[in-house]
């Protein structure tokens, strides 16, 4: 079976711009801290993207934007991706866990760490040198899970599925990450304030302990940050040099680290819609809300400012349009049967 033959065949969101595994990797620089006030003086990024070709890509102060979308099974009780991603109820059950249908847990993990993996692999396709992530998918993504799956009622079982869905990405930076010349170092932004964001912190912290246990070489390409805005970090990072964010390094464009910033990306439309009022605390929204750069590379590649019918290579066109590049990250995965893959 190709995969245009696999594609056409399965359920798919004719609305998706960006498949289940797509990664689409666009320059932007940080204008508005963490405080949505304006970046001023030396704080700002010097130059434009590309403007001299022997400098490294980007130059000081810009970094790359890796859009990726999670899987959505428990926004809402509409949650897009849940039926997908869930079991018909077990009518022979009498209890409440036979009316409804359930989470297929596996499956819901194995794609989850594919992305982990794929968003790695795509920092490494750049030669990205530090890549700024955060609990991707394990927010609003989840929340109300349980009300789809009474399961997930039991904070134990959630906190199992967020374990898992952790350890993913650290046996991702297993197979990426360790070993790699030049290095590529993940640095993980996690907050410390309520009982969701305690839980996402606790489950990384843990899941990369027993990780690192089997794989020692772990603790030297990952950096946790507790509490610190992923997109002042990794402005900070591209502006500051080799030395990890330490301003008082050197700043020569030699020493310019190239940088990579995950973004739980909408699916339909990068950015989602981050030029309404709405979303006031959405990550997506407000990552473009702080970066010019970010919006205007988005709404390009979107070609809309609104949900349409799309084509299953609309992307690529669309990346190709604007001189873009489009890369097949090789072996493609393999999800259990029925579940959505990526064509570029």
């Amino acid at each position: 079976q190709t995969v245009v033959d696999a594609v056409a065949s399965r359920k798919r969101d004719w609305e998706a711009l960006v498949d289940r595994f797509d990664v689409v990797a666009l320059p932007a620089r940080a204008e508005y801290d963490k405080e949505f006030r304006p970046l001023k003086g030396e704080q700002m990024p010097r130059g434009f993207f590309g403007k001299d070709a022997h400098e490294r890509p980007g130059g000081q102060g810009w970094f790359w934007v890796l859009h990726a979308a999670a899987i959505n099974i428990g926004e809402t009780v509409h949650a897009s991706d849940f039926q997908e991603y869930s079991m018909p109820a077990n009518t022979g059950y009498r209890g409440r866990h036979g009316r409804s249908r359930c989470l297929d847990e596996d499956r819901y993990v194995t794609d989850m760490a594919t992305l982990w993996r794929r968003t790695l692999e795509s920092a490494a396709h750049l030669a990205i040198e530090d890549v700024v992530t955060f609990p991707f998918g394990m927010g609003a993504f989840l929340r109300n899970l349980h009300q789809l799956d009474p399961r997930y009622q039991d904070v134990a079982a959630m906190r199992a599925l967020k374990l898992r869905v952790a350890q993913g990405l650290f046996e991702a930076m297993e197979k990426v990450c360790v070993g790699r010349q030049p290095p590529l170092q993940v640095h993980l932004c996690l907050v410390d304030g309520g009982p969701e964001a305690r839980m996402n912190h606790n489950v990384f912290v843990e899941a990369a302990a027993e990780v690192a246990k089997r794989t020692p070489g772990l603790a030297q390409v990952l950096r946790f940050h507790r509490n610190c805005d992923a997109l002042e970090l990794a402005h900070g990072l591209a502006s500051a040099g080799g030395s990890g964010g330490n301003a008082a390094a050197t700043t020569t464009d030699s020493s310019i680290r190239k940088v990579g910033l995950l973004n739980g990306a909408n699916n339909k439309l990068l950015g989602n819609h981050w030029f309404s009022n709405g979303a006031r605390n959405a990550i997506d929204e407000n990552l473009h809300r702080r970066s010019g750069a970010m919006c205007l590379g988005s709404l390009l590649v979107n070609q809309s400012t609104a949900p349409l019918q799309r084509n299953h290579r609309e992307l690529i066109t669309n990346v190709e349009l604007l001189g873009g590049k489009c890369a097949e990250l090789l072996p493609f995965p393999v999800p259990a049967p029925g579940a959505s893959f990526s064509t570029t």
